[in-house]
């Protein structure tokens, strides 16, 4: 009974090992998907200069790509329009074969070779004289053509209008390309230079802030003291509590301002 019982000891003891070990195996399992998965989705900051921010936002702005493409299709057009007025050869050739040649017999005809010599003629050697002549085909088996043209446009009056159009489209579309470029970078100076001066703003609150509540904290103990009075102490905590919204606001404002630099 003693040994029974310590089997049954042992077996509830192996038990309780082998089921905290798959706790354990599965928290472990459930555990590093969620860091590998944090480890992917972690944000990569950059840091950058004004000139290198402009240039980012040059390089990726999306009305700049489709500015860009504009001009692209502009030259493209202007080579079109301008080879219409280019010197034009064509060559072309053409293959036949005839699998069957139409053919065609001119019919009967009398052959002076058949009828017999030195002996009175009759109806029958006459008739006998007539022979089918040979067909004659229309046509070859195998037929190669070739054809070569060449054309010159002399002068066209909608051809010198049509190019003039196509490279002032060409200009107008430099040009906006240009525009969009400098509007670019004068968005991203200007939410530049505001980002700086929020963040100076920030700086100098947060550090009034510190100076505020050093001061709060003074006055309180003097108005404890009964050196000061209470009208004191709350005109100090309304001044704290309006910096830190002050604060909180310019916080937000950087924020905001650095989703402008986001193209």
């Amino acid at each position: 009974m003693i040994l029974k019982t310590f089997k049954m000891t042992i077996t509830q003891t192996k038990m309780k090992h082998l089921l905290l070990s798959t706790t354990m195996l599965v928290l472990i399992l459930s555990i590093v998907p969620i860091q590998l998965l944090a480890q992917q989705t972690e944000t990569v900051q950059l840091s950058l200069t004004l000139k290198e921010a402009q240039e980012y936002a040059v390089q990726n702005n999306l009305q700049r790509k489709n500015a860009a493409l504009d001009v692209e299709i502009s030259n493209k057009k202007v080579w079109e329009t301008t080879a219409i007025g280019l010197p034009q050869v064509n060559f072309t050739t053409n293959y036949q074969h005839q699998f069957e040649i139409p053919e065609a017999s001119l019919g009967y005809f009398l052959n002076p070779n058949l009828l017999p010599a030195g002996v009175p003629l009759t109806r029958d050697d006459i008739l006998n004289a007539y022979q089918p002549s040979e067909p004659i085909a229309f046509g070859v088996k195998n037929n190669t053509t070739f054809n070569v043209t060449a054309t010159q446009l002399i002068f066209s009056g909608p051809y010198i209008v049509a190019l003039q159009a196509t490279k002032a489209y060409k200009k107008l579309s430099e040009i906006s390309l240009s525009k969009t470029d400098q509007d670019i970078k004068s968005n991203v100076a200007s939410a530049y230079y505001t980002i700086l001066l929020l963040n100076e703003v920030s700086l100098t609150l947060d550090s009034s802030l510190i100076n505020l509540k050093q001061t709060l904290a003074e006055t309180e103990a003097m108005q404890q003291a009964g050196f000061v009075e209470d009208v004191v102490v709350d005109q100090v905590r309304v001044s704290l509590y309006l910096m830190e919204n002050s604060a909180s606001e310019t916080k937000q404002q950087v924020s905001s301002s650095k989703n402008l630099l986001k193209f």
